[in-house]
């Protein structure tokens, strides 16, 4: 039961029931889409192989995102910026002002997620928060000229970061691609 409890590299929840539904019957288990599981009558083939951590593709992305976000460490710390607060600038810069409800879509979080985050930019002077006058539920955002004023400073760091990464080699672009191709496929299952 650990195994269901700890579904790992699974995003949704469709995502989960229909990789569960398809897996379990192989480990000899049912599946019903409560994260319930019973012993089934057919017998295991063989005993399931434990997936080395070197075999697992959730790993590879993991540690991969771990390190180059830890390349934006040392510039993000001089513009006082964590990782999210930089990603929410340069959506911002490219936006203009939008809701709160579509930077989430956008960034693929939640508004219980984003919110405390976008507080903690506006109280620094980086963006401004505002109810909108058509509809006093949704909040519009936008940035400050201070925020604005890091452009070049970003445009900076991430050519810096971009020359680590290879960024021009045409297979980081081709893992970019399928990276983008990943990311939809799960979140539209």
């Amino acid at each position: 039961m650990a195994l269901l409890a700890s579904a790992d590299c699974v995003s949704t929840t469709k995502t989960r029931d229909r990789m569960l539904s398809a897996i379990l019957p192989m480990l000899g288990l049912g599946y019903y889409g409560n994260m319930r599981a019973t012993i089934t009558k057919t017998p295991l083939a063989e005993k399931p192989k434990l997936s080395l951590k070197d075999e697992r593709i959730c790993f590879a992305l993991y540690s991969s995102s771990k390190a180059v976000t830890g390349l934006y460490q040392p510039y993000l710390k001089k513009m006082k910026l964590t990782y999210l607060q930089y990603v929410v600038v340069i959506v911002l810069l490219e936006h203009g002002q939008m809701s709160v409800g579509d930077l989430g879509k956008e960034l693929y979080l939640d508004s219980g997620t984003l919110t405390p985050v976008l507080k903690r930019m506006e109280g620094l002077g980086l963006l401004s928060r505002q109810r909108s006058s058509q509809d006093e539920r949704k909040v519009c955002i936008e940035l400050t000229d201070k925020a604005r004023l890091l452009r070049d400073e970003i445009a900076e760091m991430q050519f810096k970061v971009s020359c680590v990464v290879g960024l021009k080699n045409p297979k980081i672009k081709e893992l970019k691609s399928q990276l983008s191709e990943l990311n939809e496929r799960l979140r539209s299952s």
